[in-house]
């Protein structure tokens, strides 16, 4: 339930004529790619995540307000 009382899944359309309508999946694919292509995602998902971090650090020690008015560059 909702806070004001209704339900959530009346409320988001999921028992609605059209979500009834679509067919349930009958066979879905699934690619193995194996360990080479895994340990490349787990390095890649490293890297993204230490850049965000330090992107993070970074706002936080400079602030937004100190970056360049980026609107103002023209090409």
């Amino acid at each position: 339930m909702g806070r004001n009382g209704i339900s959530t899944s009346i409320r988001n359309g999921e028992n609605s004529a059209a979500a009834q309508a679509i067919p349930s999946p009958q066979h879905v694919p699934w690619l193995e790619t194996g360990e080479r292509a895994n340990k490349a995602y787990l390095k890649a998902r490293q890297d993204a995540i230490k850049h965000g971090g330090l992107r993070n650090k970074f706002l936080q020690r400079y602030g937004c307000s100190n970056l360049p008015n980026l609107a103002s560059l023209t090409v």
